[in-house]
């Protein structure tokens, strides 16, 4: 197994691999910066925008395909 060959030449584990890989995968999603919302996405809020109870999305957007290409 390849694992096993380049742990042996790095006199290591495999264990010890998986848990550096781990550690680094967790640290790097954790602290990324970009996680956070950038203001356009911000900008796309639906603050002020009143949708009435029980409002079909899939029958309005029918009815405006239908009004556009019919």
């Amino acid at each position: 197994m390849r694992i096993k060959k380049y742990a042996r030449s790095r006199k290591t584990s495999v264990a010890q691999i998986t848990e550096r890989l781990f550690a680094i995968l967790t640290a790097s999603s954790t602290d990324n910066k970009n996680d956070e919302i950038s203001p356009l996405v911000k900008s796309f809020s639906t603050d002020g925008v009143n949708i009435p109870a029980g409002f079909d999305c899939k029958k309005a957007l029918e009815e405006a395909k239908d009004e556009k290409y019919l």
